[in-house]
């Protein structure tokens, strides 16, 4: 039976009204609505549309944007006495009131939102482990350590190796090895049981599955109809569900270990369980359920039926990871390399597009959004508070997974998926090529700027994108000779890591050229890296409009030599502002003139004086203009203050562009505000002491 439609009070039916209620104008609204799936649903009419939107919908949106930053904003002042009564006492019945009535009907049959959690204790996974003198730890595992498993206490990780066969079992207290398991053959996908009593492991190449017995560590060999591809467990443990290479689809009674086969189509690739475990979502290769080459089908099996019940269908897809928020809102599907491989048609990828994930409404069944991807995803991984996603494949990233942000990048070669552990404070990632399971101390939540005012933020972490908004960043131009450098391909051991026999022949002084990416350890994980021929453009937005006044706030560690190191200006029109290095080692902090080409150094610019040790050590630098006036901080101390010409501080049609002429250092934490207070800018110098891991 379909919903009955809310009650009125739930209900906001134009574009003011949304405006209102989320405290926003409504272009604003509109954007949000338009880049971050803001959820607003539309009335088609013979000239126009009309548009609506369900408070409980805009809340949940909210909730899960604004989970994204790792520190939570101040909390609203108390209100006191008889205001403060009216306030409680209004608002209780009016939440009451849309409760009671809402509750028995509207959310009947919707997919079901997860109850609003503390912000995570613990920020950034990679920070402390790419900043500079930062490295992660190492602990020497088999030959090719492919995928962990977290036991549900937490206490140990799992890890399957995917050349000999082992299985480690680490205590992630101690950090270390406390036994390997060797069953024989490489293994390949892996599950546990809720109760943490058993373990199955897949043979990779082999029609065999290990089942574990977790108490006395004995191994049991099951045969498989076909190579075990992936696995799911229902919610209970009770049945194993295993995607069986050419073979179709089995099912495992945990408890008598007998099989039961069932039909559909013959590809099963990868699969996801329904938190509630009444469907199983299963991605196809050869074609699937309705799918055709290079736009493989996705069945929905219905669990309690034992039968195929629906398909998701359209986008290029080629069997690749699944990923399901803990909600079971959203199903996330690799593309594979359906967008590359030349036997696919590629339609529906953007044009160089390599692959992506697709996002899709299960409440609807049908395509929401898709996020490209430089590689196929390996592995896709809801983190907590379903507000991130950390996908494995060319490295490992974490995405927002609201805004589809890319908020942090690690760059390991051949990783394996990514676990963190359940208090936040460390994550696992099993390193093939090297032979060893990296630990990833995260940085403390504090490690986040105020957000009061704060229209963009890039951390540089291995990515150019917005943390905070939607001005994502792109590079352009290229290194200089300086910047070509001599990289050796050789690694040097782990200590106490066993090197198998067939890695040695490749161990050697292979070389070549290869230019410095524009990302190196930073102040505070990684930082943007400029070589004098790179510039990073953050496109311009009604976000980054100026208006009466502008801060910024950015670390750096030039290299000595002039530039613009950020600016935001019209050279035809002579409108915006610029942030410039000078040859004598003075920062220029000026508005527009009006006049075209007149912004500078000599336009009534406002001048501080870097020690002369600045050059190759990090300082911070903030500047605002409000009020007719314009300030230079260095290291949360006001250096310079004088009158400034405000009149031309707006460039609407000017990117915002970081580097340029040829400046050469590094940046880190660049934060843009319409304003900011000399207590934030003191708050913004401190960051760097929040980069300390747990002991």
């Amino acid at each position: 039976m379909a919903p009955t439609t809310p009650p009125s009070e739930e209900r906001l039916d134009s574009w003011k009204a949304i405006a209102g209620y989320l405290d926003r104008q409504v272009r604003t609204v509109q954007r949000w609505e338009k880049e971050e799936g803001l959820p607003v649903h539309r009335l088609p009419h013979k000239k126009q549309g009309s548009v609506y939107a369900y408070k409980s919908e805009l809340d949940a949106w909210r909730q899960r944007s604004q989970a994204v930053v790792e520190a939570s904003a101040p909390p609203a002042p108390a209100v006191s006495g008889k205001a403060g009564t009216r306030r409680w006492v209004t608002g209780a019945l009016a939440a009451g009131l849309v409760l009671v009535v809402a509750a028995a009907w509207w959310y009947a049959g919707r997919p079901r939102v997860a109850t609003p959690t503390a912000p995570p204790a613990w920020g950034r996974l990679f920070a402390n482990a790419t900043r500079e003198g930062g490295a992660p730890r190492l602990i020497a595992l088999g030959p090719a350590p492919r995928t962990a498993l977290l036991s549900p206490d937490g206490r140990t990780l799992w890890v399957g190796d995917a050349q000999d066969g082992s299985l480690s079992l680490v205590d992630t207290q101690a950090l270390r090895v406390r036994a390997v398991l060797r069953p024989g053959g490489a293994l390949g996908p892996m599950a546990i049981t809720p109760d943490g009593l058993h373990l199955y492991a897949g043979r990779a190449g082999d029609s065999q599955l290990e089942v574990v017995d977790v108490a006395t560590l004995a191994v049991k060999t099951l045969a498989t109809s076909g190579v075990v591809t992936d696995m799911a467990l229902s919610p209970g443990g009770r049945t194993l569900y295993l995607a069986l290479q050419y073979a179709g689809l089995d099912a495992l009674d945990t408890a008598s270990l007998t099989f039961r086969h069932i039909s559909g189509p013959a590809c099963p690739s990868y699969l996801a369980m329904a938190p509630d475990g009444k469907q199983l979502y299963i991605v196809y290769q050869c074609g699937g359920w309705g799918g055709r080459s290079g736009h493989d089908a996705i069945g929905i099996w219905d669990v309690g039926r034992r039968e195929l019940v629906g398909r998701l269908l359209g986008p290029p897809q080629v069997g690749s990871a699944l990923a399901l928020p803990r909600d079971g809102s959203e199903l996330w599907a690799g593309m594979g390399d359906a967008c590359v491989a030349p036997g696919y048609d590629h339609i529906g990828c953007a044009p160089g597009q390599r692959s992506g994930i697709n996002v899709y409404s299960l409440g609807e069944q049908r395509p929401l959004r898709s996020l490209p991807l430089n590689a196929p995803p390996q592995s896709i991984t809801f983190l907590s508070g379903d507000t991130r996603v950390a996908v494995t494949g060319g490295g490992v990233s974490i995405y927002d997974a609201t805004r589809m942000a890319e908020l942090e990048h690690f760059a390991a070669t051949t990783p394996g998926n990514l676990v963190v552990a359940k208090d936040g404070k460390r994550s696992f990632l099993p390193l093939t090529r090297q032979h060893a399971l990296a630990v990833l101390e995260a940085s403390p939540a504090n490690c986040a700027p105020p957000s009061a005012e704060l229209l963009g933020w890039w951390r540089g972490d291995g990515t150019a994108a917005d943390a905070w908004g939607m001005n994502h960043g792109r590079w352009s131009g290229t290194p200089d000779a300086a910047t070509w450098r001599r990289h050796e391909q050789v690694r040097a051991p782990v200590a106490g890591e066993r090197r198998p026999a067939t890695a040695l022949p490749q161990e050697g002084r292979l070389q070549q050229e290869v230019a410095v990416p524009p990302y190196a350890p930073g102040r505070v994980g990684q930082a943007l890296r400029f070589s004098g021929g790179n510039t990073l453009t953050l496109g311009h937005d009604s976000t980054l409009l100026s208006g009466e006044s502008v801060a910024l706030s950015l670390w750096v560690k030039p290299e000595g030599v002039a530039g613009v190191l950020a600016s935001k200006y019209d050279a035809a029109t002579g409108r915006g502002w610029q942030l410039r290095a000078l040859p004598d080692g003075r920062l220029a902090w000026c508005t527009g003139s009006g006049q075209p080409g007149a912004c500078g150094a000599q336009a009534g610019a406002r001048l501080a004086t870097l020690q002369p040790a600045a050059a190759g050590q990090w300082v911070q630098v903030a500047v605002t203009a409000a009020q007719g006036a314009g300030e230079i901080y260095i290291n949360g101390r006001r250096v310079a203050a004088a009158a400034m010409n405000l009149r031309h501080l707006e460039a609407p049609p000017a990117d915002m562009v970081l580097g340029g002429e040829g400046w050469r250092g590094l940046m880190d934490e660049v934060l843009y505000y319409s304003h900011l207070s000399p207590a934030g800018i003191r708050q913004l110098a401190a960051m760097p002491a929040c980069m300390v891991g747990p002991q």
